[in-house]
């Protein structure tokens, strides 16, 4: 029901702007002038009310996602296993373990030696960075990093991109 009422609210709002519009560029011609010189400005004004935030917001996010999203390797599984022989046979899944908050950050035990960390940062605009990393536990060597951006404003996403060595 408030669903209802809210769609109904935003057709009304709609609908006055549009007469809004048209009430402004009928003053514009009825003084000589072109119809856009006082239309444009009073719809700009009247629509960018309720929609301030929808332009900034889709600009920041597709900047984000442009410079610093991506999916990046600084190690890979081959060369973490020439690196420590040996270890890699004796590593074994955790199953149910429990998960570890520390403030924005969520520790996810992979086994005994890597850790998968999850930290959800806010920024401007109500877009929020999600930051995915593998760990190791002795090192704490970030192996491999995904970082995203989410916005209420759908978007393409990332592209995907992989760090040079």
């Amino acid at each position: 029901m408030i669903g209802l009422v809210s769609f109904g609210l935003l057709a009304l709002y709609i609908w006055f702007c549009i007469r809004l519009t048209r009430w402004a560029s009928r003053q514009a011609k009825d003084s000589s002038r072109p119809g856009w010189h006082y239309g444009l400005p009073t719809a700009l004004l009247s629509f960018g009310i309720l929609f301030w935030d929808w332009l900034p917001t889709l600009v920041v996010h597709q900047y984000n996602c442009a410079t610093k999203g991506g999916f990046y390797v600084y190690k890979t599984l081959d060369q973490w296993k020439a690196e420590t022989p040996g270890i890699a046979k004796q590593l074994e899944p955790v199953e149910g373990a429990p998960s570890i908050t520390k403030g924005n950050t969520t520790i996810y035990p992979l086994n005994q030696r890597f850790n998968w960390e999850i930290t959800i940062k806010p920024h401007l605009f109500g877009i929020k960075e999600r930051n995915e990393r593998i760990v190791d536990n002795k090192t704490h060597e970030i192996l491999a990093i995904y970082i995203d951006f989410n916005s209420d404003i759908g978007g393409d996403g990332i592209a995907l991109k992989q760090a040079v060595y």
